[in-house]
Formats: structure tokens, sequence, C-alpha cells
């Protein structure tokens, strides 16, 4: 997982440099260039502990991602300052060839790409969840939690850290106040009837549990396999099962203090015994 900015930066400015076509979306981006990218990326010096296998998998995932976003960087920086299109053609990006931005910018003239364009956005607003710190800052803070703890961050309240805007507190879409509203609400409802109460197990029951997708409002690289465990639909999840033997470990301990209290207040009651009767 691409889990430090450094490595996000180099990996977007590798990408930037290596457009050899007017590719505005990621369906038109070829396997080619996209392998290429990748191979640049993996001589750059940065070290990664995952099979190569998986890490081409991320890597292709972090790009696939970030597309949209880095083609709309190079549109913006030339549409917001210039508002003619003979001006848009004339001003390409230093990363762009000439005459591949003239096609790139013709393309997002098109009527057609700016009505699909506003319908996207629409609902985007309408259903989406956006992360305040982004995707390799929310991935940083869970490694930095399991490195410090040992052991998964709870995710309702990671949830809230990552959804909420920092200027007013508001959740940054309905649906991310949405989620959390129910994700509290089933605490909530656990606490007030007795029951055990497991962040993991809840969060799976709000927003699903499937093993080979990414967790919603987790962060991408993070799949139900790494919260839920490898089968999410079976008995009790890794999670769940180191709550419980962590809650195991605390409630032998207490038996056995009071055991050992027990044993003290029957070894005393012999001299409690004998002290009543010598003040008969």
């Amino acid at each position: 997982r691409i889990v430090t900015p450094q490595a996000a930066h180099e990996l977007t400015a590798i990408f930037k440099r290596g457009i050899t076509g007017p590719w505005i979306k990621f369906s038109e981006y070829p396997a080619s260039a996209l392998q290429t990218v990748i191979a640049h990326f993996k001589e750059s010096g940065f070290t990664c502990s995952l099979p190569e296998e998986e890490l081409n998998v991320h890597l292709k995932e972090h790009i696939k991602r970030n597309f949209s976003q880095w083609m709309y960087g190079f549109r913006n920086r030339v549409f917001n300052q210039y508002p003619t299109l003979a001006e848009r053609i004339n001003n390409p990006p230093t990363e762009i060839p000439a005459h591949i931005w003239r096609e790139m910018v013709n393309k997002w003239s098109d009527p057609n790409w700016k009505s699909t364009s506003d319908k996207n956005k629409a609902n985007r607003e309408k259903s989406e969840l956006t992360a305040t710190g982004g995707s390799v800052p929310m991935a940083k803070f869970r490694l930095d939690q399991i490195k410090k703890t040992g052991k998964e961050p709870d995710p309702i309240e990671t949830f809230k850290k990552f959804h909420v805007k920092k200027g007013n507190g508001e959740f940054t879409t309905p649906k991310a106040q949405t989620i959390h509203a129910e994700l509290k609400n089933k605490e909530a409802e656990k606490l007030s009837q007795g029951e055990e109460v497991n962040q993991f197990a809840i969060y799976g029951e709000v927003v699903g549990k499937q093993p080979r997708k990414r967790v919603l409002g987790m962060g991408y690289g993070v799949t139900g396999v790494d919260v839920f465990g490898p089968s999410s639909g079976q008995g009790c999840s890794k999670r769940c099962e180191e709550d419980r033997r962590q809650e195991k470990v605390k409630n032998d301990e207490m038996i056995r203090m009071l055991k050992e209290e027990l044993v003290q207040v029957k070894n005393g009651i012999p001299q409690i015994v004998e002290d009543t009767l010598k003040r008969l």
C-alpha cells in the first residue's frame, strides 16, 4: 500500500512526466503506459514488503483512483486562467506536449463531455464519502496506530475523524453523517441491551462485510480481510477474536484476584472468631 506522502508524490510526478497521449479518462489509458509508470516508480528507490504481484495491483489502483484528479488539475490550471479555446490550446502545461494538449482541450470542450461531467459531479455530491485527509493520511494513521497499540484503531471514531470538516465540525457529506449516526445508534443499542460491544462487528453490520473489496469509509487499500478477517460470513472476525482474547485475559486476572481475596478472608475467619469470643 502507498501509505507515505513521499511515495504518493513520486508516483504522481512519474505519471505526469509520462503522458504520451490525449487520455482524459482512465478507460482510455493504455496498459502499456500504465506498466511504464509502474516500472519507473519501482526504480525510484522506495522499499516495499509486498509481493511483486500485489504491489502492482496497489499501484494500479492508486493510479486509477487519482487519474481524474490529475487530469482535472491540468485542465483547471489552464481553463481557469484562459477563457477562450485558442488561449487554452496555446498554453499547455509544461508536462504535456503541445500536440497532445490540443487534443485533450478539444475533448474537454465537447458539449457531451461537459454534460456527462456535470451529472457525475452531482451524483458524487449526493452519494460519495469524502475523507478530509485523503486516502494516504488515513492509511498512515491506521498504520501508526497499529504500530503504537498493536491493534486497529476504533473504526467508528476513525470514520468520524476523517469525515468531519476541521473548520466547522460538520460532516463532509450527508452520506457520511448518516453512516456515523447508524454506527452510534447501533453501539448505543447494544450497550442498552447489555450486549458485548465490538466496534468492528458494529462497523461490519452497518457498512457490510465484503472480504475481497475495500471497506467503505476506511480509505483505499483496506479490504474486508484486513478488518473483518478472511471469512466475514463465518464465525468471528480476527478483530473480534482479538477483543475476546483480551477480555478473557482481563476476566482471568479478575478471577485470580477474587480467589486470593477469598483465601485471605477464609484464613482470617478463625482469628476473627477468637477475638470475638475474647470480648464476650
